[in-house]
């Protein structure tokens, strides 16, 4: 009996270290990167074969990739926060429908806060999880750097203006 009982407990321990080693390698998966590298070396393609391409009734059109291009990038804080216009987050939401499907609504409820970050003199307004905000204004200061776990989610094309929407999944100071 007692053999059963360490067999059993063993078991567990190496159930439960299994899942524990594969939520820190989430984080492995996201490639050092900078956002202008994202943009010209990858999401420029895709604008060209997009896996998903959207037309929207105000005549603008969206692409979404399967490949989100999960990334490590060092940007400067700027402290500075909007609410995502609701074009971003309807991009976001047909990106999450990809992924999620009708599971999407509790990850969308996520990003409804985007920040301004800078990477070398150039603006970007990222959605960052709402359970990040208070540890980024707590740990960051205005004017430093820091690591953003982030993925791509598209592009929106309206006339000649490309917005690149990416989403904050997870951050670390610099």
């Amino acid at each position: 009996m007692k053999c059963l009982a360490l067999c059993a407990y063993l078991m567990l321990a190496l159930v439960t270290n299994s899942i524990w080693a594969q939520n820190q390698d989430i984080w492995k998966t996201y490639k050092p990167r900078t956002l202008d590298q994202i943009i010209k070396l990858n999401a420029t393609k895709v604008l060209d074969n997009p896996d998903v391409l959207m037309t929207f009734s105000d005549g603008s059109t969206a692409v979404l990739t399967n490949d989100s291009f999960p990334s490590k990038v060092r940007v400067t804080y700027t402290g500075r926060s909007r609410s995502i216009s609701l074009k971003r987050k309807e991009l976001i939401n047909d990106w999450l429908a990809t992924t999620y499907g009708p599971n999407r609504e509790k990850y969308v409820k996520l990003f409804d806060t985007e920040f301004l970050f800078t990477e070398k003199f150039v603006e970007y307004w990222l959605p960052i999880q709402s359970q990040l905000i208070l540890p980024l204004k707590e740990e960051v200061k205005k004017g430093e750097d820091v690591i953003l776990y982030l993925a791509w989610v598209g592009a929106r094309k309206e006339s000649d203006k490309i917005d690149w929407v990416f989403v904050v999944n997870e951050f670390e100071k610099a």
